[in-house]
C-alpha cells in the first residue's frame, strides 16, 4: 500500500465518508484526478464492501476533445468493468440564458446531471475528486471575491450525499501515483488558460506561494479549511435562532425580514445560507451590501446580482429571485370582432355591442367604454416610462407606474402589463382600470365591449 493510498483510506475512515453497502456513483471527466479517484475505489471495492459506477458529462465546450474525454470514459469503464453513464449537454447556451460564466454554468449543470443520474440509477452517494490543490484554488478564490467566513472553509468534505475522499492528496501527488502504475488519463487543454479565474491562481499564483513563501501552503490551508468549517458550524448554530423568523420561501422567491434578525454580525450568513439553500447561489460581500443596502431604498427598487439572480423592495420588504422573462409580446393592431392572445393564458376580444347588452359586474376583466371619440386602429402595446391616464372615478392624471405600484401590482408583474390605446392615448390599463375620458354617458351613440377571457 502506498503512501497517497494511506492517506486516502485514513482520510475515509476519519470522517466516515464510506460505510458499507454504499452505491456511489463516480463523476468521471477522464482527468488524471477522477481517474485517480475511480482507480482508487475500485482497488478497495471489497474492503468497503460497495458498489461503483461512473458519470461523465460532455459539456461540448472543445470540440473534437469533448467527444474524445467522453471516448475515453466509455473505454475505460469497459476495461474496469464499471457501469457507466453518459451525459451530454450544452453548456455554451446555459450559460448565455443564465447570465453565467463558463466556470459557473458547467458546475451548476455537473451537480444537477450528477443528482438526477444518482437517483435514477439507485446509487446513495456521489463521488467527486477534488482534492488538496482544488481546496487551496478555492479558499484563495473565495477570498479574493469576498464570500465570508463560509468561502474560507473551503470544499466540504461531505455536502447531503456528495463525497469528496480525494481532498488529502494533492494534483502532482495524484500525477506521479498514475504514471507510477502505468494509468492512462486526458490533458484538458484548456487547463492552461489564465482567462479562467481558477486557472490563474492555479498555474500563477500558488506556484510562487508554495516557491517563496510556504511550500505546505496547500496543507495548512486545509487544516485552516478545518477550523474556518468549525468556526462556521457555530455561526450557523447561531443563525438558526433567527433563519426562519427572517427568511420565507414561496413562490420561487425568497422574502427577507432584515429586522426580525437581531444579532445584525449574522445578516451575510443568513442571507448566504437563504441563497444557497432555495437558489442554489452562493453570495459574495458585495451580493450582501447590495441587499442589505435595500433597506433604506424605496419600493420598487431592483438590484442585479450575478447570473440571474435580483433582489428588489416592494412593500417595506426585500425580495430575491431568479429573474422571470418578459413575455414576448410586440404592438399589435386590434380590430373589432377580433381575438388577440395577450399573454399565454388569455385573450382579450373587443366588439361593438348595443346599450341594452351591457351587464355591470366587479369583473375587471370585463368593460364598457365609449367609442365615440376614437379614431383609426385600437392598438395593444406594453406600458413604457411616461405613460399616463385618468383613471377613472378619479381626479387628474395619474402615470401608470404610480397607478400599478397602488394596486400592488407584484413589481415583476408590472413588466409585463398591456395597455390598450388610440392614437397614443391609454384608453385601458389591460385588466384594472379604463381611462376615464372612455366613459360611458347618456349621450354614447357607440358602445365597445372590452374583454379579457382565459385561453381555451
Amino acid at each position: 500500500m502506498t503512501k497517497v493510498e494511506q492517506q486516502i483510506l485514513k482520510f475515509i475512515d476519519e470522517n466516515q465518508l464510506i460505510e458499507f453497502g454504499d452505491k456511489i456513483l463516480v463523476a468521471l471527466s477522464g482527468g488524471p484526478d477522477s481517474v485517480f479517484l475511480l482507480h482508487i475505489l475500485l482497488k478497495y471495492q471489497n474492503r468497503f464492501k460497495i458498489e461503483l459506477g461512473a458519470i461523465h458529462i460532455n459539456h461540448n465546450l472543445r470540440k473534437p476533445n469533448s467527444d474524445k474525454d467522453e471516448e475515453f470514459c466509455v473505454e475505460l469503464c469497459k476495461n474496469w468493468d464499471v457501469p457507466f453513464y453518459a451525459v451530454s449537454k450544452n453548456v455554451k447556451k446555459f450559460a448565455e440564458n443564465n447570465k453565467l460564466s463558463i466556470e459557473e454554468a458547467a458546475r451548476e449543470v455537473r451537480y444537477a446531471e450528477f443528482k438526477k443520474a444518482a437517483k435514477k440509477y439507485s446509487y446513495n452517494k456521489i463521488a467527486t475528486a477534488h482534492n488538496l490543490s482544488d481546496n487551496a484554488e478555492t479558499v484563495l478564490l473565495n477570498l479574493i471575491k469576498g464570500t465570508g467566513l463560509k468561502g474560507l472553509a473551503g470544499i466540504p468534505i461531505q455536502r447531503d450525499n456528495i463525497i469528496r475522499p480525494a481532498l488529502p492528496v494533492s494534483k502532482p501527488e495524484i500525477k506521479n501515483y498514475l504514471i507510477a502504475n502505468g494509468i492512462l488519463f486526458r490533458i484538458d487543454e484548456s487547463n492552461t488558460n489564465t482567462a479562467f479565474e481558477r486557472n490563474l491562481i492555479r498555474n500563477e499564483i500558488v506556484p510562487i506561494i508554495k516557491s517563496r513563501l510556504n511550500p505546505s501552503f496547500e496543507n495548512t490551508l486545509l487544516n485552516s479549511s478545518e477550523i474556518f468549517r468549525n468556526y462556521v458550524k457555530a455561526f450557523r448554530f447561531e443563525a438558526d435562532k433567527y433563519f426562519y423568523h427572517a427568511v420565507e420561501y414561496s413562490d420561487k422567491k425568497l422574502k427577507i425580514r432584515l429586522e426580525n434578525i437581531e444579532n445584525q454580525y449574522l445578516v451575510n450568513d443568513i442571507l448566504n445560507e437563504a441563497l444557497i439553500r432555495h437558489l442554489n447561489y452562493n453570495g459574495s460581500f458585495d451580493d450582501f451590501k447590495k441587499i442589505t443596502s435595500l433597506k433604506t431604498k424605496k419600493n420598487g427598487k431592483i438590484i442585479e446580482l450575478k447570473g440571474d439572480i435580483i433582489a428588489y423592495k416592494e412593500n417595506g420588504l426585500i425580495f430575491i429571485q431568479r429573474t422571470q422573462k418578459t413575455t414576448d409580446f410586440t404592438e399589435k393592431t386590434v380590430t373589432l370582432g377580433e381575438k388577440i392572445a395577450v399573454n399565454n393564458k388569455e385573450d382579450m376580444y373587443i366588439s361593438l355591442i348595443n346599450k341594452n347588452e351591457i351587464s355591470y359586474t366587479n369583473n375587471k376583466k370585463e368593460e364598457f367604454i365609449s367609442g365615440d371619440k376614437i379614431e383609426g386602429a385600437l392598438v395593444v402595446r406594453r406600458w413604457k416610462a411616461g405613460d399616463k391616464f385618468k383613471p377613472l372615478g378619479l381626479n387628474g392624471e395619474k402615470n401608470v407606474s404610480d397607478f400599478l405600484n397602488e394596486e400592488r401590482i407584484p413589481l415583476l408583474k408590472r413588466q409585463n402589463q398591456l395597455l390598450l390605446t388610440n392614437k397614443e392615448k391609454i384608453i385601458w390599463v389591460i385588466g384594472l382600470r379604463i381611462d376615464d375620458r372612455y366613459k360611458l354617458t347618456e349621450n354614447t351613440k357607440k358602445v365597445l365591449s372590452l374583454c379579457l377571457k382565459q385561453t381555451l
